[in-house]
């Protein structure tokens, strides 16, 4: 890969590399990468609600110069993923999580302080000094919304935008629609859109799993859109393309591997399983709920849309009907010229729209998992690691919530934050899951 960018070159050699190590019992195999013993005993020790107790802000624009730095930083929580030893494979998606979380984030976004800070932290996680990553770490409630409303925020992230460049970005910024503030009343209304399930699920019997085809996950990666929200884990679109430009690419191709064929360990599930829950504001006031998964699963999602896209499209077509949401580019555009030359062809015709509230929510989550099973048995052990056990939606607050007042049910405050408050989704599919249209 290296031969591939000549401009490139490695600035810093970990310290770490040559450094004779402890011995460890095989059980216990903190991988062979050669961070310190400690330091992978401190990853153990870190839990799902601590890892939770972080922001997922994250810088997007890395300097080009770095660029070798980030991608050998990834390489060690990557080849850990690909293990084949569970632990390990744990280990690896929470160091995963510490390095998004507090590696790329509370950073400045430019200018020679802002890039010396986010070198240095390069370097130390290079030579596993997690620990202090992790403690100097931004919690979420080092970054509530302060003295500025919303309003304000998003033209600051409009003059941003502009300034690097991004006309289209910074109009949109401008445009978009308001986020709902972090009240109680807005809990209250996602309570209602994600229904408690009432029965247990039955886990239908698995058959052999997808094996991913590694041209479709390079050329998934390659096509990742730029400038999309982060995962709670912090790590980028942007992110992962550089890795499969300079990092493990062999690593890479393992672990996704183990992705698709539904080999996540709990602990790797349940974090991969966490996403991110946005309330926006409709036209008409009331609340749009979006989850946003992480970029890892993310990219999983679409490489297995993209491998059976085939099988997809000749599973949903029928003589009498066009559909254009699983299989079609561009299905929505294509749906509104149709439409309207229709139309035109036909003036006595009637169109008559058809929605359903609170569509991908509504889901019965059994009806997901016993249709699957059936149809595209192959893809079953994927889609039981994210939707077998109810998934964590987290929200950020804006300022801590009245001492005084009731959660709606489901929803709890993070343990030691007043800031996170968490939604189990129990039926349907998270609607930022590529696989989500199909699903449905």
């Amino acid at each position: 890969h290296r031969a591939s960018h000549p401009g490139v070159e490695r600035l810093v050699r970990p310290a770490f590399v040559d450094t004779p190590q402890p011995r460890v019992e095989p059980e216990a195999e903190y991988t062979p990468e050669g961070a310190p013993h400690a330091s992978w005993a401190f990853i153990d020790a870190l839990t799902v609600e601590q890892l939770l107790d972080s922001t997922s802000q994250s810088r997007e624009l890395i300097p080009q110069e770095q660029w070798q730095l980030q991608a050998d930083c990834h390489a060690i929580f990557r080849r850990a993923q690909a293990s084949d030893h569970e632990h390990t494979r744990d280990l690896g998606y929470k160091l995963q999580w510490l390095f998004g979380t507090s590696v790329l984030t509370g950073v400045s976004r430019g200018g020679k302080t802002g890039n010396k800070a986010l070198r240095r932290r390069f370097t130390m996680f290079l030579e596993g000094r997690w620990s202090e990553l992790w403690d100097a770490r931004l919690r979420p409630e080092e970054r509530g919304l302060g003295s500025k409303s919303r309003q304000e925020l998003n033209a600051a992230r409009a003059l941003r935008l502009y300034r690097e460049g991004r006309v289209g970005d910074a109009m949109r910024a401008l445009t978009r629609g308001d986020q709902a503030p972090s009240s109680l009343e807005t809990l209250q209304a996602l309570e209602k859109l994600h229904p408690e399930r009432a029965t247990p699920l039955l886990i239908p019997e698995c058959q052999d799993p997808l094996e991913l085809d590694l041209d479709t996950f390079h050329r998934t990666v390659s096509g990742l859109k730029a400038h999309t929200m982060p995962g709670r884990d912090g790590i980028r679109n942007e992110h992962l393309k550089t890795e499969m430009a300079l990092g493990d690419t062999d690593a890479m191709d393992e672990a996704m591997s183990k992705v698709v064929a539904g080999r996540l360990p709990p602990t790797a599930a349940e974090l991969e399983s966490v996403g991110s829950l946005i309330a926006l504001l409709k036209p008409n006031g009331s609340i749009r709920p979006i989850g946003a998964g992480s970029a890892w699963r993310r990219c999983a999602g679409a490489s297995i849309m993209s491998q059976v896209n085939d099988q997809a499209t000749h599973y949903f077509q029928s003589p009498s009907a066009a559909q254009f949401a699983v299989g079609t580019k561009s299905g929505v555009e294509a749906q509104v010229h149709l439409t309207r030359a229709i139309a035109q062809a036909h003036p006595e015709w009637v169109c008559i729209p058809a929605d359903q509230v609170n569509a991908f929510n509504s889901l019965d989550r059994q009806a997901i998992l016993d249709q699957l099973a059936t149809t595209f048995p192959q893809l079953l052990p994927f889609v039981l690691q994210y939707y077998a056990k109810p998934g964590h939606l987290v929200m950020q607050l804006d300022a801590p919530l009245p001492t005084d007042c009731v959660l709606p049910r489901g929803w709890r405050l993070l343990e030691g934050s007043d800031m996170v408050a968490i939604l189990p989704s129990e039926e349907g599919c998270t609607q930022g899951d590529p696989m989500g249209t199909f699903l449905y």
